[in-house]
Parts: structure tokens; sequence; C-alpha cells
């Protein structure tokens, strides 16, 4: 199983949380934004939960849809946008779905979409888009703002 470390305080960072989503299966878009709070020392690896989702979902996120502030004090930070299943060994995690690679971290900015495989990905099960801290345990606390569309149809 991959779990996010971090995950908005609206969540509980556990299975209830996949019951919390809206979701229109006539394939209307929802919006979901919120912000998540990234510790100073987060491990490397270490997934930040940005939407929880289920079976069918599909995201439309752009290069103004996810937002991180400084989380690195050189740069050396690297962070990807991507998806990761509650049940990685049925289900295959695609961490950098969206974003691979993005300093965005070493002095704040958008995490510009630069994957195109998140463009036609269908979620295949229950899990999180997340953002992964993969490079460099963070050296200051930052914040993930984001504000993307979900589509279950």
């Amino acid at each position: 199983m991959t779990s996010p470390t971090i995950v908005p305080t609206r969540f509980q960072n556990n299975d209830t949380d996949f019951l919390k989503v809206k979701r229109d299966t006539f394939g209307a878009v929802r919006q979901v934004s919120d912000t998540v709070t990234v510790p100073t020392a987060t491990a490397v690896g270490a997934f930040v939960g940005l939407v929880p989702f289920q079976a069918g979902a599909r995201f439309i996120i752009g290069s103004t849809s996810v937002h991180i502030t400084d989380i690195d004090a050189g740069t050396d930070s690297l962070v990807n946008v991507g998806i990761i299943y509650d049940d990685d060994t049925t289900h295959t995690n695609d961490v950098d779905a969206f974003s691979s690679n993005s300093t965005a971290g070493q002095a704040g900015g958008f995490i510009a979409v630069d994957e195109t495989t998140g463009m036609t990905l269908e979620t295949t099960g229950n899990g999180w888009l997340a953002l992964e801290n993969q490079a460099n345990i963070t050296e200051s606390e930052g914040t993930v703002t984001f504000t993307v569309g979900v589509v279950y149809d």
C-alpha cells in the first residue's frame, strides 16, 4: 500500500478519505481546491496527498494548478506530481504522471506540467493525486496550494 505521509487537514489519512470523494458519474467536472503544509525535514520519497480519488477518476491539471512555496535552502529539491494507489500491488503507481523533477520547491513557484501520461490517465483503484518529495529532505516548512478538476464518467 502506498499512502501519503501528509494530507490536507480535512482528511484523516485512512480509508475513510475515499468515502469523502465528491463524484458525479455523468462526466461533470468537480473543482477541488485546498492547501497542505509540508513540514520541515519531510523525508525523501515522502508523499503529500492532495486529492483522494476512487476508481475511474481523471484529472484536469495545468501548469498553474499546483503551487509550492520554498522548501529548500539550496538548489537540490525536486518534486513530482502523480498518482499513488491505496493498493499498489494490484494497481501501478505513476508518481510523475503530470510533473517530473520539478525544481519549483527550490525557490517557490508553480509546478509545471511536463508529462503527457496524466492527460489520458484514468485511475483503476482508490488512491491519491499526490506530490512526491523526490529529492532532498525539506529544509523549511512549505505550503502546497492547488486547484484541480476531477471527472468521473
